[in-house]
Formats: structure tokens, C-alpha cells, sequence
């Protein structure tokens, strides 16, 4: 309204015809910047994504094969690095706009490592080539079958040097038990702290000695995330047990710097640290046929999740000292919480945490969205994997990072066992398929001519919205006025003898 009382004074004031014509084409060029600026400020309508904006492929070339891959991230150099459950890792170049691959490096053997199960960088090393941190044990899950009674074989393993030809175990004796839970996914924060997501040895805080499975007492580190400080100056990765080699609810930490950051996760496969600076997991709930909850340090009810469903999983917010619902009567003898069993469908409590929302059967890998594809509107967002049944699922946050604003658990689905999943800087998500021994890519599908965007302003031209409709009435009219104004501003000169 202030621009056309502007206009309005400026052509009422006197003026030759000269001038007049100079006004009206300012006039006409304030009012094409006034369009592009609306073309900068007003949001495309109701522009979505999903499974179509994205093309899908199998990441496949140079010899490139996988077996049983369980982890998946992008390495500082860029290539993607793939885990295979019994210890082979690859580093593969891809190809920037087919994502077929180009190079393959094999990292380690199936015969330098235990089982995999969490891969990372830590932001802090700039040695050349950059150090790989994998979490690997005895899981009871590979072929070395279980982990023997009294064994504390989960380790985190720095693969380092020239040709990674140096392998060391820089944290050892984490628990694990006989139902493939064990350490999972880890992750580094941008000082070097590292955060391990590792699996209670229970299936509801009661261990079932006569089995077959969760036969094992937790441990003082099971069902916990775990954090460690690995470049400290001073820094013992060696856990040690007193008595040692024992899992009961008695036995004590005699050795070692590595301490529970948050505690009550039954399964935690799979820790991110967003861009917002939180942490969020993923957790599998319990199993039904596998033993009670404990209701206290000596109680227990029958098996909650009888005779054939099992308890939710969760996406938790995981901040210091909260306990999410998972007992371990180990720790409890210092912290009542962990007596008692909480699930995701009893939300928060006086003294428990519940989960920002839900997760379909078996989710485990999780990823936050940091590409700026699609005009940025996944930014921030996560994306996780449900093994079950072969989905892709999608979370936006409530812009404090606290709640869930939606979950799509169906963004992509016809996944073979998708077990971890990565996202690349161009907005190519991977998805590790276990069963499947393969990795699936789902790489966005370049932005059609008329969603070229100024500052993604542009892009609602591309989908028909009241929005588009409204910016195209606008470069018409102005493109009209300019028209307009050239033939009026030829004829007058020719009247009054100008060329």
C-alpha cells in the first residue's frame, strides 16, 4: 500500500512528458523488484516429499560385493564406508550422479575383527588416512554362536595408520549376552567424546536362567548408553570386572573409564547427535516367550508381552542421567529407578523418561537428514529403518528438537531386512538390507527446469499450487506493464518529434 501512495504523488506532481515516461518505467521497475521479492518471501504451498522425488537403485560396481552388512557411514574423505556383520569393511568411491561405484578399498578382513555393528570418525583426528571406530564382539547372533559364559567380549576398535594396517582396541570387557545384545552404534561429538549405544543382557530386567535365551544377569554396563572419553590425556579403555569374568546383579566395575550416560535402553541399536546438539536412539522393545518385568528388585510379573506380541520401540531424546524404563538390578542397587520396567506405551513418570514417539517392530538405524536437496525441507529430520518389515520411516521434529511433529513409518518400503541406513551431503539416503547382502541407494531426483529456485522461491512453479498461480499473475502483469509502457513511450516521441 506504501509504494502505490508512492506512486501515486510521484505521477501527480508536475512533469514533461519526458519525465513522465522516465517515472513510469521506475515505477514499473520498482514493482518487478516488489515481485521478485514476493518471489523470495512467500513459502511454495503444501510441496511434499516422498518415495517418487527420489530415484532407487543398488549400489553395485568395481567388484563391489557385501555380506551381511549391519552399519553404514560417510567417511570425512566422502566415500561410503560399509561394516559386514562378521568383520569385513569397505570404503567405496561412488560416482557422484549414478552412485555406481568407482573404487573399492577393503579396510579389514572378516578375519581382523569380531562381529560389527556400529561404524564412526571422530571429528577431532585429521590423521591421513582418517582412523575407522567399530564397536565389535561375540553376539551370539554370527556364526561364533554365543558368547561363552563369563565372557566380556565386546570391544571398540580403532583401525588407523598407513593402509589401515594398525588395529587397536582402544575399549575392552563390554558385556554382552546371549541374544545378539551387545555394543551398537557409537557416535563422536565434536570434542572427541564418544557415545556408545550398548544392549541389556535381559529381555525385561529378569534374566531366564533355564533360557534359551537372556539367561544373563545385567552388568553394571549393559542396557545403557555408554560414554567415554578415548582421547583424555589420561585414558583406561580396559573393563574389568570384580569378581572378574561374573554376570550377576551383584558384580561390581573394578577398572576402567567408561560410565553410563543415560541408563534403561533395552536394545539400542543405532545414536545420532543432531545438528541441534541432541541425542536421539532408537531401542527395541522386549520380546514376548522371553521372561517377566521386574515391578522391584525382587519382584517380577509374568511376561508382559505373552503370548505373542512384544513390547513398542522407541525414538528417545537421550539426555544425561535419565532412566528410560528398562531395569537393571545390577545399578539398582544404587539407583532405585532401575528396579522397575516401564514401556513406551506409559509415556514419562515421576521417575522415568518415556520415549517422543513410537517406532514399528525391530527399527534400529537411524540417520538425521543434513542435505539441503529438496529446497532443504528435509533438513533436520530423521530417518530410520524397521527390520520387521522393511520399511523406511520418516520423523520431523517440533523445532525445539523435544517432541515429534510426524512420523511416516512408509516412506519407502519392499526392503530386504534393512538393518542401518546413512545419508550422503547431496541427500542420497543408503540403506544396509542384511538378508539381503546388498546396499540400496535412494539418491533425489534432480529438481524439474520450472522449480529452479531464488532461494527456493521459484520452486512452487513446478507444482501447481494458488502460490504459483499467484507469482505467475504477477511477472505477467509486470511483463504486460513493461510492454505497455515501451509502445506508449515510442508513440509519444513520435508526436512530438523525437527519435
Amino acid at each position: 500500500m506504501e509504494i502505490v501512495l508512492h506512486s501515486f504523488l510521484y505521477f501527480s506532481s508536475p512533469a514533461t512528458g519526458e519525465a513522465m515516461l522516465r517515472r513510469v518505467r521506475v515505477v514499473l521497475l520498482i514493482a518487478t523488484v516488489v515481485a521478485i521479492g514476493f518471489v523470495g518471501v512467500q513459502p511454495a504451498a503444501a510441496v511434499t516429499v516422498d518415495e517418487t522425488d527420489f530415484t532407487r537403485g543398488i549400489v553395485a560396481g568395481a567388484g563391489f560385493t557385501t555380506a551381511l552388512p549391519t552399519a553404514l557411514t560417510i567417511g570425512p574423505d566422502g566415500r561410503l564406508f560399509v561394516a559386514d556383520q562378521e568383520g569385513r569393511i569397505q570404503a567405496l568411491t561412488l560416482d557422484p550422479k549414478t552412485k555406481a561405484v568407482t573404487a573399492v578399498e577393503e579396510i579389514t578382513t572378516n578375519a581382523d575383527l569380531q562381529e560389527v555393528f556400529g561404524i564412526a570418525f571422530d571429528p577431532t583426528d585429521a590423521s591421513s588416512p582418517p582412523p575407522v571406530y567399530v564397536t565389535n564382539t561375540v553376539s551370539g547372533f554370527g556364526s561364533d554362536g554365543p558368547a561363552p559364559a563369563g565372557a566380556f567380549p565386546g570391544k571398540v576398535t580403532k583401525i588407523h595408520g598407513a593402509g589401515y594396517s594398525t588395529i587397536t582396541d582402544i575399549i575392552t570387557g563390554l558385556s554382552t549376552s546371549d541374544s545378539a545384545h551387545q555394543a551398537n552404534g557409537i557416535v563422536f561429538a565434536a570434542d572427541g567424546t564418544l557415545y556408545i549405544a550398548h544392549g541389556s543382557t535381559t529381555n525385561a530386567g529378569v534374566n531366564v536362567p533355564a533360557g534359551p535365551l537372556f539367561t544373563r544377569p545385567d552388568v553394571p554396563l549393559s542396557g545403557a548408553i555408554l560414554v567415554a572419553s578415548p582421547n583424555a590425556f589420561v585414558f583406561d579403555g580396559n573393563v574389568t570386572y570384580d569378581p572378574p569374568g561374573t554376570y550377576s546383579s551383584t558384580v561390581n566395575l573394578a577398572t576402567g573409564d567408561v560410565f553410563v550416560f543415560a541408563s534403561g535402553l533395552r536394545n539400542p541399536y543405532d545414536l545420532i547427535i543432531h545438528s541441534n546438539g541432541k541425542i536421539y536412539a532408537t531401542d527395541n522393545g522386549p520380546n514376548s516367550g522371553f521372561g517377566g518385568s521386574s515391578t522391584s528388585c525382587t519382584t517380577e510379573d509374568p511376561d508382559p508381552w505373552a503370548p505373542d506380541t512384544r513390547g513398542p520401540d522407541e525414538l528417545n531424546l537421550i539426555e544425561a542421567g535419565n532412566y528410560y524404563g528398562q531395569p537393571n538390578r545390577n545399578r539398582a542397587r544404587f539407583d532405585a529407578r532401575q528396579c522397575v520396567y516401564h514401556n513406551g506405551l506409559d509415556g514419562s513418570g515421576v521417575d522415568w523418561t518415556g520415549p517422543i514417539d513410537l517406532l514399528p517392530v525391530s527399527s534400529n538405524g537411524l540417520a538425521e537428514y543434513t542435505s539441503a536437496a529438496f529446497g532443504g525441507k528435509l533438513a533436520g529430520d530423521l530417518f530410520y529403518v524397521s527390520f520387521n518389515d522393511g520399511l523406511l520411516g520418516h520423523v520431523v521434529l517440533s523445532p525445539d528438537g523435544t517432541s515429534v511433529v510426524s512420523n511416516n513409518t512408509t516412506f519407502a518400503s519392499s526392503f530386504v531386512t534393512p538393518l542401518d541406513i546413512a545419508v550422503d551431503s547431496d541427500g542420497t539416503l543408503y540403506i544396509a538390507e542384511i538378508f539381503g547382502n546388498r546396499i540400496t541407494f535412494m539418491q533425489p531426483k534432480p529438481v524439474p527446469v520450472g522449480g529452479v529456485s531464488l532461494d527456493g522461491g521459484l520452486r512452487a512453479l513446478s507444482d501447481g499450487s494458488s502460490g504459483s498461480l499467484w507469482l505467475i499473475g504477477w511477472l505477467l502483469a509486470v511483463a504486460a506493464a513493461v510492454f505497455a509502457a515501451t509502445l506508449g513511450g515510442a508513440a509519444w516521441r513520435q508526436r512530438s518529434g523525437q527519435r
